[in-house]
């Protein structure tokens, strides 16, 4: 879905789409787009992925520990 979204507003351009495919709990399962471009950078398309990943858990947790005020 969101892959599709980022094409739609890209199709002008061109910048190549990839994306992360999880499984049910949410983990890595594959990563789909140009074949050259997943088989050159997986490994930093899926740090980048659990990075950002870490970062809105903690971000959540952050404001959840403060009552959710920002």
């Amino acid at each position: 879905g969101q892959a599709n979204a980022a094409k739609e507003i890209l199709k002008n351009t061109n910048v190549e789409i990839v994306a992360v495919v999880k499984d049910d709990k949410h983990k890595a399962r594959e990563v789909v787009g140009n074949k050259q471009i997943v088989n050159k950078w997986q490994k930093s398309i899926l740090l980048a992925n659990a990075e950002a990943h870490r970062f809105a858990i903690g971000y959540h947790r952050k404001l959840r520990n403060k009552g959710f005020r920002i």
